[in-house]
């Protein structure tokens, strides 16, 4: 596609087709290249005995009314979807023979880890503390005249900050167990790490028919809303 005529999205998985849903709704042509004959990237889903299982899409945080990424999911038009709320004890972590769990809801969150590592209260304590700040201006990291806290976030290595402040391996350990999607390397920022595990603190959601069933939805979505796909369409720059 040329200015003209609109925009080209080259990739049809979940980055890709939220991008070219998010320019659809704005009003934009668009139009979805995928190199694969079906869509969604690290989101398929594929079946083995009757069984559905997920290439990358698990559980996701904060995907209900009233928690951090509602307003995301009712933008791309997911709210719909046969969403299932985990137990409260969402997270099991086995570690040199000891289990642990972490807990849905941020005061059963510290309560649970402080009963089991006193010594680090002071700084479970605040780092809640940092989870509730970030859930309440979560968005502001894209106003540049109101993030500026946020922003801060996102220049203090996250593994730096928890090696500072937590005394336990054990409990750092077991806080790095629910980094799943972003892992924890040298230069992954405190922001980051803090507002993933926030949204599982306040709720984690499993999704009937896996990865499978939310591609599915930003495919009709987008295509309700006039953007095209092509699939085995191999771009070469």
């Amino acid at each position: 596609m040329t200015e003209k005529t609109g925009t080209i999205v080259i990739g049809g998985g979940f980055g890709g087709l939220t991008c070219a849903l998010a320019l659809a709704k704005a009003g934009k042509r668009v139009l979805v290249l995928e190199q694969s004959p079906v869509l969604g990237g690290a989101f398929q889903s594929f079946r083995r005995r009757g069984q559905i299982l997920d290439t990358g899409f698990h559980f996701v945080g904060g995907a209900g009314e009233g928690e951090v990424m509602y307003p995301i999911v009712t933008f791309f038009g997911l709210e719909d979807l046969p969403w299932q709320r985990l137990d409260d004890e969402f997270v099991e972590i086995h570690r040199h023979g000891k289990t642990f769990t972490l807990r849905r809801g941020h005061d059963q969150f510290a309560d649970t880890l402080s009963a089991q590592f006193p010594d680090d209260k002071a700084a479970i304590d605040e780092l809640v503390r940092l989870m509730h700040n970030i859930n309440e201006r979560i968005y502001e990291t894209v106003l540049p005249e109101k993030g500026t806290r946020m922003n801060e976030l996102m220049a203090v290595p996250a593994k730096a900050y928890l090696e500072t402040h937590f005394q336990s391996p054990e409990l750092r350990d077991i806080l790095c167990g629910q980094c799943l999607t972003t892992e924890l390397t040298d230069e992954l920022p405190l922001y980051a790490f803090i507002q993933s595990l926030n949204s599982f603190i306040q709720g984690a959601y499993r999704l009937r028919g896996g990865g499978e069933t939310l591609v599915n939805k930003l495919r009709d979505n987008l295509l309700t809303a006039g953007g095209s796909i092509l699939t085995r369409k191999t771009v070469i720059g």
